[in-house]
């Protein structure tokens, strides 16, 4: 914990999300969950190290966790099903979900990236 505060990245990061306001908060939290440049686990650590408001914290973590829980539960759903009962393979269905999921990937990650940048916070090396 001590290293973490020695930080200039964490501390720039916790003097952010101190300052930020709850709809601000609000918005940045369910960004960084939903983010592939922040791993779930360094956020979970640094979310906890910082400052900012509990409610935020967590209804964030909720909005921005919500999207993953629904698409492993709709795999799960969808890979019993085929599992029980066949299945045809459509290669245009798979081509599609692919692609979308690259795309809602690098639109999150773009999203809170510039999100990050306006909010000036220095998280270079």
């Amino acid at each position: 914990m001590d290293s973490a505060r020695q930080s200039p990245q964490f501390l720039a990061i916790d003097a952010a999300l101190a300052n930020a306001s709850f709809s601000t908060a609000l918005t940045l939290i369910p960004l960084l969950r939903l983010s592939p440049i922040l791993p779930f686990s360094w956020a979970n650590y640094i979310f906890g190290l910082s400052s900012m408001l509990w409610t935020a914290f967590s209804l964030g973590t909720f909005l921005g966790c919500f999207p993953a829980v629904a698409a492993y539960v709709s795999s799960g759903q969808l890979g019993a099903e085929i599992v029980v009962n066949g299945g045809e393979t459509d290669p245009l269905l798979l081509v599609l979900g692919v692609v979308a999921t690259i795309a809602a990937l690098t639109v999150a990650g773009n999203i809170s990236t510039s999100a990050l940048r306006d909010m000036d916070l220095d998280l270079g090396e």
